[in-house]
């Protein structure tokens, strides 16, 4: 909560979420791993839980928050909803060709 708090102020987005309206998962909804609370210094924190707003252009606000994984909301930020689209889909296609031989 102090983390999205302080982003909140430096992105100038309102911030009113509660303990109560985070859910927390035992894994990511989008990548369907285990995710870790927290990792050691130096450790892959690849599947480390972070909170991610559903809409960016909303702030953290009830219903526009939930729990994935740093891998997804890494995902997530750096590529289009476009992009994500078609990664998916060459990843697919590519594992279909390979499981026919």
């Amino acid at each position: 909560m102090y983390l999205a708090r302080a982003r909140s102020k430096r992105k100038g987005v309102e911030c009113t979420i509660t303990e109560e309206d985070i859910h927390i998962p035992e894994v990511c909804p989008h990548l369907g791993v285990k995710m870790e609370t927290q990792t050691k210094l130096g450790e892959d924190r690849a599947f480390t839980m972070t909170l991610d707003r559903i809409d960016n252009s909303k702030g953290y606000v009830p219903g526009n928050v939930e729990v994935i994984s740093w891998l997804a909301n890494t995902m997530k930020n750096n590529a289009t909803p476009e992009q994500l689209v078609n990664f998916a889909k060459a990843i697919l296609e590519r594992y279909e060709r390979t499981s026919e031989h």
